[in-house]
């Protein structure tokens, strides 16, 4: 009976060891700097589990397979790998900025103090979530000699509303809620069709924006002011095509309300008429001096996004033109807050 009890008590803490778990905390920083890089994906092989790093660049793992790789990665640097180590609990993995990750542009003339446009080549994200973005970092990479020139803060706000989720007899409705907007830029992915489109600006304070900008061939449109919407003045811009495929784009318009509608009146499915609407924030930046150079050659500009601190990190991939960004009498990045907290959209 003893050697049966023994026998049992053996195998029971056999089994506990084996189930028990070891507990990591990772540090990653930049190679360069050494300051922590935020929102770092870890990524354990042969699992499911993927975290992200906190604003000290610090990560936790509970991991019970002891003979376990991690990747590291991040937009801006290289890829690394790491084995997880009993003994180790506790490492640092330091990441090199790689210029090869990022696309180049080109770079024009401006002065460097002005205000710099910034061109999104893509932003996709579930338009029933509140669409308010809090940019937290900012950094430009110059590709000469691998040297990362500017960084800095700002704030956003970029918003984008699908046409195929509100669509009632056969057009879309989409009313904003009452926030004023300033110096905002409207991008329509359109493929008109023969078929009528308008937008509705309600309260508009600059009277006629910068219209038609981008690919506007065989385009005709009409302005007109003489609607109300609940004792605000509306301004409706309607325009239609005959054959036209690309992007449209409101430049320097400020407004209240906004509310778009598409008239479908062909006999081709309307998922097919209007892609989506983009609204982009403008941001003022202004850039530090790092060597003495008049011109730069090429770029690239890389913005992180989230929504909240409970959800994931959301990155964006987009690119900027610079017109003759000059080097002297450069000031550092200051913070630039350009929109309320309050989602724009009710769908």
């Amino acid at each position: 009976m003893k050697i049966k009890l023994c026998l049992f008590t053996i195998s029971f803490l056999s089994h506990t060891a084996n189930c028990q778990s070891h507990k990591f905390i990772g540090y990653v920083l930049d190679s360069l700097t050494k300051q922590p890089i935020e929102l770092a994906n870890i990524q354990l092989y042969n699992s499911d589990v993927s975290i992200s790093t906190n604003k000290q660049g610090i990560f936790y793992i509970d991991q019970k397979n002891l003979s376990s790789y991690i990747g590291v990665s991040c937009v801006g640097y290289e890829k690394k790998q790491y084995y997880l180590e009993v003994g180790k609990e506790s490492f640092i993995i330091l990441l090199r900025q790689s210029v090869h990750t990022l696309s180049t542009i080109t770079v024009k003339s401006i002065k460097a103090d002005s205000l710099v446009k910034l061109a999104f080549k893509s932003l996709a994200y579930n338009v029933y979530y509140p669409a308010t973005y809090n940019l937290y970092k900012l950094q430009e990479t110059v590709k000469r000699n691998d040297t990362c020139l500017y960084e800095g803060k700002a704030s956003i706000k970029v918003f984008s509303v699908s046409a195929f989720d509100n669509i009632e007899n056969n057009q879309v409705k989409l009313l904003s809620h009452e926030t004023t907007i300033k110096d905002s830029l409207a991008v329509f992915d359109l493929n008109l069709m023969n078929s009528p489109y308008s937008v509705v600006f309600y309260d508009l304070i600059k009277v006629k924006p910068n219209f038609m900008r981008g690919n506007t061939k065989n385009i005709k449109y009409v302005y007109e002011d003489t609607l109300t919407y609940n004792g605000y003045k509306a301004h409706k811009i309607s325009f239609y095509s005959n054959s036209y495929n690309g992007f449209m784009y409101i430049e320097d318009i400020s407004y209240r309300f906004i509310k778009v509608e598409f008239n479908v009146l062909s006999n081709k499915p309307f998922s097919k008429n209007l892609k989506y609407i983009k609204f982009y924030q403008k941001v003022t930046i202004q850039y530090k001096k790092e060597y003495n150079k008049t011109f730069l050659e090429s770029g690239k500009i890389v913005i992180k996004a989230r929504k909240s601190s409970n959800s994931p990190a959301l990155e964006i991939d987009c690119h900027f033109i610079l017109d003759n960004i000059l080097t002297q009498n450069i000031t550092p990045f200051s913070d630039v807050e350009v929109a309320p907290n309050k989602p724009l959209f009710k769908l």
